[in-house]
């Protein structure tokens, strides 16, 4: 799931964005605000860092959580009503029927089980419900990572912990 490389990485191409993005406006204009190729460095290398400040500020949590949504390929495809990824946890809710969560769980390339539940009422207070039909969830790495799925009323609770 790459929670962290992504957080990472869409802090860099935030942070970039604007300096290529000032470099190359301020390249076009050069010639009509009479600019040297010095000058336009200058000049973007001192409004490039508050324009990256500020994207990574206003956007950031948004770009993540759609580039990490569009390449995680181990949650469903459709039926998506809530995705909420951070650093090192996801918290994800699809609407599905419980035959077809029970096929997704039960296929899923990481091995899901009936699970124990031990962590249910953290993910409850997490994500708002109370009392599943269904749990799934992988046994726990050393390090702590995790993923558990919960089924009630037409909706699949996902909670993944990356550390």
């Amino acid at each position: 799931m790459n929670l962290g490389d992504i957080y990472f990485k869409t802090f860099l191409v935030l942070l970039a964005a604007p300096v290529i993005t000032t470099l190359v406006l301020l390249g076009v204009l050069r010639q009509r605000l009479k600019l040297t190729w010095g000058n336009v460095c200058l000049v973007a290398f001192f409004i490039a860092p508050f324009a990256g400040i500020l994207l990574n500020g206003a956007f950031h949590h948004r770009v993540f959580a759609a580039w990490h949504q569009a390449q995680n390929r181990f949650v469903p495809r459709s039926g998506c009503v809530t995705y909420s990824p951070d650093f090192a946890r996801l918290y994800a809710t699809y609407r599905m029927t419980l035959p077809q969560f029970n096929a997704w769980a039960t296929t899923h390339p990481w091995g899901l089980t009936p699970g124990s539940s031990d962590l249910l009422t953290h993910d409850e207070e997490a994500m708002g419900f109370d009392s599943p039909i269904a749990a799934f969830e992988t046994s726990m790495a050393d390090n702590g990572k995790q993923l558990r799925v919960y089924f009630k009323s037409g909706v699949m609770y996902l909670s993944y912990n990356s550390m």
